[in-house]
């Protein structure tokens, strides 16, 4: 029982419940309904996710004895096998869903996603930018696959849904910067080439605070040349846009692991806000 315990903690239920409301969310504003077939859709893209994170945090058992000691799999002991069987049967799961909502080519592109996933936790989380574009691209695209089951994406809903896929992959891209500060003890020891372990903690502090407050602007000018005014989305984004700033200045300002740590979880806590903010304009306004 315990293990089934630390098998369901591996998949990080607090981010896919974070995923799940962003979902209904947009089956809110796009007006989907809840059939089996965009059930099975959302399903397996979350089913996806979880065998990302649990394949992950597989291979992430070195660093995590330095970085994390609590992580599920040394903490319940978790055997390598019990980790594949679990990974597998949610991958499986995942692609026959996506084939039963939508078709066999979303099944391949599901498929591919998954081979991603593996070859991130595998090989690419540990070379320097890449593993944290990778993930950030993924992130993204799992908020502009739900055009996949939409009958007919008008130009204003297509217009937010970019915004919102372009303020993730962002988000994701940094806090994933500022998550790799943090687990630089255990990333060194781990031989990984990640941006800290290569620059140091503190220019990886500066390049990562600059590269906040660089897409805090552009993001901002983006929202200045393409405002939309789809539930009031273009207020919402210009204030996470300043509060991306605002961190930006803060990791410059104290480039040191704690604050990054800080502001990584700070971070998680401003996209939960961001969505709850978007959606009870959405409530009042419908």
């Amino acid at each position: 029982m315990m293990r089934l315990y630390g098998l369901f903690l591996i998949t990080r239920p607090l981010n896919l419940f974070f995923l799940i409301c962003i979902y209904w969310f947009l089956a809110q504003v796009s007006n989907l309904g809840f059939s089996f077939h965009n059930l099975a859709f959302f399903a397996s893209i979350i089913l996806t996710t979880a065998a990302g994170y649990a394949i992950n945090d597989h291979f992430d058992i070195q660093s995590d004895v330095l970085n994390n000691k609590n992580r599920p799999i040394s903490k319940y002991r978790l055997t390598l096998k019990n980790v594949v069987l679990f990974y597998s049967f949610l991958n499986f799961f995942a692609i026959l869903l996506s084939y039963l909502s939508v078709d066999i080519y979303f099944a391949f592109i599901v498929l591919l996603v998954q081979l991603s996933l593996l070859l991130y936790a595998r090989y690419f989380k540990r070379i320097a930018l890449i593993g944290n574009i990778l993930v950030a691209l993924l992130s993204s695209l799992s908020i502009l696959l739900i055009v996949k089951i939409i009958p007919e994406v008008n130009s204003e809903f297509q217009t937010f849904l970019l915004h919102f896929s372009i303020f993730i992959f962002v988000y994701t891209f940094t806090r994933e910067l500022f998550k790799t500060i943090e687990d630089t003890q255990g990333d060194k020891a781990s031989n990984m080439k990640t941006i800290s372990c290569l620059l140091g903690i503190k220019l990886s502090m500066y390049a990562s605070g600059g590269a906040l407050i660089g897409f805090g602007i552009g993001m901002l000018l983006f929202e200045y040349l393409f405002s939309i005014q789809y539930i009031y989305s273009s207020y919402v984004f210009a204030l996470g846009n300043i509060m991306l700033l605002a961190l930006g200045f803060w990791a410059i300002a104290k480039p040191n692991t704690k604050t990054a740590s800080r502001i990584a979880k700070f971070m998680k806590l401003m996209m939960a806000m961001f969505v709850f903010v978007l959606w009870l304009l959405y409530s009042l306004g419908s």
